[in-house]
């Protein structure tokens, strides 16, 4: 399915390219060479039985975090740093999960790089330079990199909320900008979440937004991308996360997407099955969300999660791929730490402070 919800512009891709380029083949020997050293018994071995508690100190031996840390730091000395809404987001995110706050000169160029990004109808774009026009995605962005930084106080959200609600559609989904034909339900997510979190839901429209997120639930329990497709991960989160923002996760979706995800091969429960796709660390971070929304991540197989995070792990530079045998990337990078604070492995700045 293509949609302006998953298609980058070629000039952002082909930056993301170029900074990746010259590492990809490295990092792909340095993980198959770890691959090699765990199969021989030279690394340490993911905890033994799935689903039981472990000490943190054993789960997340095999990472170095010391060089994800300068990774990281690595990230914000770019020139054009932060490049975008969704990668100011990411490091934000990992460098708070790894050392619980950002350097004061980086937040502050963060906050300049939101503010400029904001446009005249109130919503935001990718970047202050090249995207003419707001996005709900860049929104969500906007919203979540200022919410993590505790400082929504930096812009004004009044006309923001007006922008999403703009996009609203009447069938109760939202598009992604302005001129989109319809609806989908990554917009709808993310047009919900940002709405729920200024206190700006339309109340009166909620039971139509209720319905057309419900609309794209299939008979396994899961969400699909298009309606009548087969259920993902990804959808299935995208429908817990707006479900949760409209209070309308109900005990019965629960148990549905729960039994859903379980089915999956990112549930960490099915062994010896093949697949013709590849595993990404993506897919991984929206089941372990979903799950926990659901109230059940303890309900997944925690060894095959850990031992398929080991082998996305590159021990040159102590970042993520996005899958094994590619290098780092900031989004792998990103999912993967929040996986890990998923399964309490490490502390997740955007929980609760009581379950912190």
């Amino acid at each position: 399915m293509v949609n302006t919800d998953a298609v980058s512009s070629n000039r952002k891709e082909a930056d993301v390219v170029n900074w990746k380029k010259g590492m990809v083949v490295v990092s792909a020997l340095v993980a198959g060479l770890f691959l090699l050293l765990s199969a021989l018994g030279m690394v340490a071995a993911a905890p033994a039985q799935s689903g039981a508690s472990r000490p943190v100190k054993k789960a997340l031996k095999p990472f170095d975090f010391e060089k994800t840390r300068r990774l990281i730091a690595d990230w914000a000395v770019r020139k054009r740093f932060p490049d975008e809404l969704t990668i100011a987001y990411y490091y934000t995110y990992s460098k708070m999960v790894l050392d619980g706050r950002v350097p004061e000169a980086v937040e502050k160029r963060i906050v300049r790089f939101v503010r400029a990004c904001k446009r005249p109808d109130g919503g935001f774009a990718s970047d202050p330079r090249y995207a003419a026009f707001s996005t709900v995605k860049d929104t969500y962005y906007a919203y979540r990199v200022l919410r993590l930084l505790k400082r929504l106080d930096a812009v004004n959200w009044s006309d923001t909320a007006a922008f999403l609600r703009s996009r609203m559609t009447p069938d109760g989904g939202f598009t992604n900008r302005a001129g989109d034909k319809g609806s989908t339900l990554v917009s709808t997510s993310w047009a919900v979440q940002v709405l729920a979190g200024l206190h700006a839901l339309p109340k009166e429209k909620r039971s139509i937004m209720v319905g057309y997120i419900e609309g794209f639930r299939g008979r396994d329990g899961g969400f699909s991308m298009l309606k009548g497709r087969p259920s993902s991960p990804r959808a299935t989160w995208l429908a817990v996360r707006a479900l949760a923002a409209l209070h309308a996760l109900d005990p019965k979706t629960r148990q549905g997407v729960v039994a859903y995800l379980k089915t999956t091969r990112y549930s960490g429960l099915i062994k010896g099955k093949k697949y013709r796709t590849r595993p990404y660390v993506e897919e991984l971070y929206h089941l372990l969300d979903a799950m926990a929304l659901c109230g059940a991540v303890d309900q997944v197989g925690r060894e095959e999660i850990l031992h398929f995070l080991y082998r996305l792990y590159i021990p040159i530079n102590g970042g993520f791929g996005p899958t094994p045998g590619l290098g780092t990337t900031p989004p792998s990078t990103f999912f993967a730490l929040k996986s890990l604070a998923l399964l309490e492995l490490l502390p997740d700045p955007e929980a609760p402070p009581a379950h912190r």
